[in-house]
This record gives structure tokens, C-alpha cells and sequence, in this order.
């Protein structure tokens, strides 16, 4: 089973977005701030990770940068706004 990460302090959108990620068929793991995140990204493997980039403790960017320090973490990033325009693209043609 792929094992998403979702890390998101507002707890609408992070209950939303396990909810609707596990009815899909996946494992999730929902983090609220990023010193959370960062911990359970680095403490097992992660498929995929949803990161929101104005978060407590630690935001997305200083998460981002601590995950690729890590050489054992060679995962790719794509902020979100990058897949949103695309979808906002494909959606007015």
C-alpha cells in the first residue's frame, strides 16, 4: 500500500485530504506542523508528500530544504501551484 504524507496545520484541509486519501486505498500520515512532518518523513518511507508551505514551527521551504540535505531522501519536488496551473490550463481548453 503507497503511504502519502500530509502535512497541513489547518485541520479542515488535513482531515479532508486523509479522508478522501484513505477512502482511495491509501495509508496516510497527517502532521500539523513542520517539525512533525520533517520527523515522520525521515522516520519511514514516504510515496508521496503534501506539504503545505506556511506551517508552525517549521514552514514548508525550511522542510523542504532539511529533506534534501538528507541523503537518504531522494524524493522530487513539485509545489503545488505548478499541478494547480496545469489543471487550470487543462480545464479551460
Amino acid at each position: 500500500m503507497k503511504h502519502i504524507l500530509v502535512i497541513e496545520d489547518d485541520p479542515d484541509i488535513r482531515e479532508l485530504l486523509g479522508y478522501n486519501l484513505t477512502r482511495e486505498g491509501f495509508e496516510v500520515s497527517l502532521c500539523s506542523n513542520g517539525q512533525e512532518g520533517l520527523e515522520r518523513a525521515l522516520s519511514r518511507k514516504v510515496d508521496l508528500l503534501i506539504l503545505d508551505l506556511m506551517l508552525p514551527l517549521m514552514n514548508g521551504i525550511e522542510v523542504c530544504k532539511k529533506l534534501r540535505e538528507n541523503p537518504d531522501y531522494s524524493h522530487h519536488f513539485a509545489p503545488a501551484r505548478h499541478w494547480y496551473e496545469q489543471l487550470k490550463r487543462s480545464h479551460h481548453r
